[in-house]
């Protein structure tokens, strides 16, 4: 017992270490042995770091059973003492995904809802060891490449969260076997829920769990520990493609976001594969086959500048005009018109949540001058297309000349913040900063836009 409490507090702590924001711990609760485990193990993790814990739990409506799986769930929270909630989901196995993938969508949802209700920033799953071994099998059946055999992280953001800050989603349970978790809670007599649809061999997950990985075991005893080399050695290679695709998508964006295609063209193949691969997973969109990727990259990198994509998947549209490609959600957003005054007095970033977006000031050679651009009062304006600023080497021009040139289409301009000093125009996000404040004395300021994610229908 004292191995798996200690396996459990070294993996959590490591993973505490990654949470965006301090603020309360939850566990997703089904009510069987792996959750019921967690829950346990995280109560007194909670305890002893003085952390407020919550239990949450997701009524599918799948099972008959599901209403007595509710009021066990509740029931066990309320006698260890901890703070507990639910919410019931709709599933639709008529979406093309089928009841697995609707299911896990919805439940992810559900969880982050319920996350964002209680201030939690730190969401547990009980997913183990076995767990692990079957998602790398059924990535390498489905042929989803390195990131496949990879299998499941430590943590990673939450998925399918459109708004509010993001939420960390933990798995300390990675290096434990089912068979250590059951058998610990069977020594400690606690009891959980047996849900009957693990048995069923239709689900993909179950046919690997009761007859592949049985078959696999005798024919390679030990294959286990095997398999789960292989996905540390996938893991690390992914954290450096990971780490290049980050560095090529900062390098390939425009200053509002936008993806510059001209700059992605430069790079090989598999690179460009690459980086596409992480701006899609940033976007928190899934490739559903490797057709539709082809044809993505084949419409995206086309040099044809007259080309226009729009392509909706997961609740996002993915838009190519001229060489310029976005991504966006369904929203209900309006176009910001007040003024907003502001002054900057040394930090990295203003957030402006009526503009839907983050003033980002980088110290650099360039750019404006700090000792004159320090505590200036600024003033954030909306678009106007008559307003005129003057380039670096450029002529002076209006912003509808240059939104034009830049490949901006006219709706998106009316979402691109400009900052004036008194009545002249010194910035415009997506162009850049007016010359006759551009300083290069290597104490220099230089401003960047970054717009908030669009929050999906």
């Amino acid at each position: 017992m004292r191995l798996i409490e200690e396996t459990f507090r070294r993996a959590l702590d490591a993973i505490q270490m990654r949470v965006f924001s301090k603020g309360g711990l939850a566990v997703a609760f089904s009510g069987g042995p792996d959750s019921t485990a967690l829950l346990r193990l995280a109560r007194q993790y909670a305890a002893d770091a003085g952390i407020p814990l919550w239990a949450f739990h997701i009524h599918h409506g799948i099972s008959s059973n599901a209403d007595d799986w509710l009021v066990h769930c509740r029931q066990v929270c309320q006698d260890l003492g901890v703070g507990f909630d639910a919410l019931k989901v709709q599933v639709d196995g008529r979406t093309g995904d089928g009841v697995e993938a609707d299911a896990r969508k919805k439940r992810y949802q559900a969880l982050g809802s319920l996350c964002r209700q209680h201030d939690v920033t730190l969401l547990l799953t009980g997913h183990h060891q076995d767990d692990q071994l079957e998602t790398v099998l059924m990535q390498l059946l489905r042929g989803t490449g390195l990131a496949g055999l990879a299998g499941m992280g430590e943590s990673t953001v939450l998925p399918y969260q459109t708004e509010g800050q993001p939420v960390l989603l933990g798995r300390p349970l990675l290096n434990i076997s089912r068979r250590e978790l059951e058998g610990w809670l069977e020594q400690a007599g606690e009891a959980y829920i047996e849900d009957e649809s693990n048995s069923d061999i239709a689900y993909t997950r179950n046919a690997i769990r009761h007859r592949l990985m049985p078959l696999l075991s005798e024919i390679s005893p030990g294959f286990e520990r095997h398999l789960a080399g292989t996905a540390a050695h996938a893991a690390s290679a992914m954290r450096l493609l990971d780490a290049l695709a980050e560095t090529d998508l900062h390098d390939c964006q425009m200053m509002d976001g936008a993806l510059d295609m001209a700059k992605v063209r430069t790079f090989g193949q598999d690179r460009i594969d690459n980086l596409l691969r992480h701006w899609l997973d940033v976007h928190q969109v899934r490739i559903p086959s490797a057709a539709w990727f082809r044809e993505l990259r084949k419409q995206l990198l086309s040099e044809n500048r007259d080309v226009k994509t729009t392509l909706v998947m997961d609740g996002k549209t993915i838009r190519r005009y001229r060489d310029r490609v976005t991504m966006t959600g369904q929203s209900t957003r309006q176009p910001p018109e007040k003024a907003i005054a502001f002054n900057w007095n040394g930090e990295p970033s203003i957030q402006f949540r009526t503009w839907y977006g983050t003033l980002v000031f980088e110290l650099g050679e360039t750019g404006f001058d700090v000792d004159w651009f320090r505590g200036r009062i600024f003033t954030l304006r909306p678009y106007q297309g008559n307003a005129r600023i003057r380039l670096t080497d450029r002529p002076s021009k209006d912003l509808k000349s240059l939104y034009q040139e830049a490949g901006v289409p006219g709706a998106d301009r009316r979402f691109l913040p400009a900052v004036w000093w008194e009545e002249e125009l010194v910035f415009a996000a997506g162009i850049g900063q007016a010359a006759q404040y551009q300083g290069n004395s290597g104490r220099c300021v230089q401003l960047k836009w970054l717009a908030d994610p669009v929050t999906a229908g």
